[in-house]
């Protein structure tokens, strides 16, 4: 029997609010590992170039693109004992779990050509998987309710459940302990921000005495670095750049001090000449 007007309009109930919050840790776990991990992991850990670790991302949006549109369409028009909604939301739960594990688990050994085909299938299935619970999971929120306060408290809900999901992997690689220094925290944001636009176009590769992640070669990839070596490095990175910084600073003064004392010098010397003179 469908909802009436009397249904929509009547207070949500603080569980149900919890329940259709949950669902959006999931989608924060994998915004945040995409858009901050995948293309650092690939190109620094695993070795594969920029070009085909962007290439094979930039596929998998394009066909996301095409997704959206298609299950938001096909889920409107839907006709089950289950509903409109929640058929696609209960599909997406195992492929999304079981594509996000493996595009970031390949197995060792893989040529770059091979790397790339992994990469572009399994970033194709966690975009695709996440979309069959996404959209339907956003139409479903009008439908709740038509209480302006209660759409707000939802959403309100989604957003903080979002926000607990993307910080959770991001926490993920701190190690044991759950704790890294704001100074620390501060460093990986830069290096990965300043640097992963250069991810497609160029490698970058560790100064001298840095710590670098395993480069991928055929039978000899650390196919299974943890977190920590990568926020470890992009740290090391970065306290070495700053170090370099300050000691071009140093020099700088310094040279700046030289010049200024022998222009007294020698001002000295002039005047010295002319009393002598006279």
């Amino acid at each position: 029997m469908p909802p009436t007007l009397g249904d929509h309009r009547r207070r949500v109930p603080r569980s149900a609010k919890l329940y259709y919050g949950a669902g959006a840790v999931a989608e924060g776990v994998v915004t945040t590992a995409f858009n901050v991990f995948l293309l650092f992991y690939y190109n620094q850990v695993l070795g594969l170039p920029g070009t085909l670790g962007g290439t094979a991302i930039f596929l998998a949006l394009c066909i996301d693109a095409v997704a959206d549109p298609l299950v938001g369409s096909i889920s409107d028009n839907l006709r089950s004992r289950w509903g409109r909604r929640h058929p696609f939301m209960y599909a997406s739960a195992l492929p999304a779990a079981a594509c996000f594990f493996l595009v970031f688990h390949p197995p060792a050994g893989l040529s770059h050509g091979q790397l790339f085909l992994w990469l572009a299938a399994f970033a194709v299935g966690v975009r695709v998987s996440m979309t069959l619970y996404i959209i339907p999971s956003d139409s479903l929120l009008p439908e709740m309710t038509f209480h302006y306060d209660e759409r707000t408290s939802l959403v309100s809900y989604r957003f903080l459940f979002g926000w607990l999901g993307g910080l959770t992997i991001a926490q993920a690689g701190d190690g044991p302990g759950g704790h890294v220094r704001s100074a620390d925290h501060r460093a990986v944001r830069q290096e990965v921000g300043h640097d992963g636009a250069r991810l497609v176009r160029q490698r970058i590769r560790s100064p001298a005495g840095v710590p670098a992640p395993a480069r991928a070669h055929a039978g000899q990839r650390a196919a299974g670095l943890a977190v920590p070596d990568l926020r470890a490095c992009a740290v090391h990175r970065h306290r070495h750049h700053r170090d370099q910084h300050r000691l071009r600073l140093d020099d700088r003064r310094r040279g700046r001090r030289e010049r200024a004392g022998g222009r007294r010098a020698a001002g000295r010397d002039l005047h010295g000449g002319d009393r002598v003179r006279r």
